[in-house]
């Protein structure tokens, strides 16, 4: 009696474990389904918006290429108007350079003139220096008689006779011993056809005698 009750026992628990067994099956076949399902429309779901982002990055990159280009042909439209006012800068400054060539040319040409002219006149002139103070000092001292002539009252001045041999005794002076003078004006400069050179210079007296 007891072991045919352990005979039930036993297999009312199989039939309990195998009917467990088959509902925690399906309920793992269910799973798994409901499993598959949700990755496949995750998968879609993102398939769907990983090509939104491409569509969305590629009209960024369209965009950005058109700044780019706007940019660029806005910077190279300024460089085209820097290069052009810098050639019109430098067109005038070569202008100004080239004048002040043309001047300092004239300016070099002048003093190697006037270096020649007094490379060649220089001795003459050291000895003028030297040797004629003395005339030059005579002369400065008869000018200062005639002037302190002229300034005195008219009756304390010399008669006419006086004032002519004052006159001519000055030409004479000047003509002996601003003679050197003369020559050295001669051998730089032209005479003129009324008997003086550039300088205003005369050989002779007789501007003076038709004056006296």
């Amino acid at each position: 009696m007891l072991s045919l009750l352990e005979g039930r026992l036993t297999t009312k628990v199989s039939g309990i474990i195998q009917a467990s067994e088959s509902r925690l099956m399906a309920k793992i076949d269910l799973c798994d389904k409901n499993n598959e399902s949700w990755v496949k429309s995750q998968k879609s779901d993102f398939k769907s918006n990983l090509q939104d982002l491409k569509m969305v990055a590629k009209e960024i990159h369209v965009l950005f290429v058109q700044d780019v280009k706007k940019v660029r042909e806005e910077v190279n439209f300024k460089i085209q108007e820097l290069c052009e006012d810098m050639e019109k800068e430098i067109s005038v400054v070569r202008t100004e350079f080239e004048s002040i060539n043309k001047k300092v040319d004239i300016i070099c040409e002048a003093v190697a003139k006037f270096s020649k002219l007094y490379e060649s006149l220089s001795p003459q002139i050291t000895q003028l220096s030297t040797t004629d103070n003395k005339n030059f000092m005579e002369v400065f001292k008869l000018l200062k008689e005639l002037k302190s002539l002229s300034s005195k009252p008219a009756l304390s001045i010399l008669s006419s006779e006086d004032l002519i041999q004052k006159f001519s005794k000055f030409e004479e002076l000047l003509v002996q011993k601003l003679a050197p003078l003369s020559r050295i004006s001669s051998l730089s400069h032209p005479q003129t056809k009324d008997g003086g050179n550039v300088w205003g210079w005369r050989t002779s007296c007789t501007v003076s005698q038709q004056r006296v």
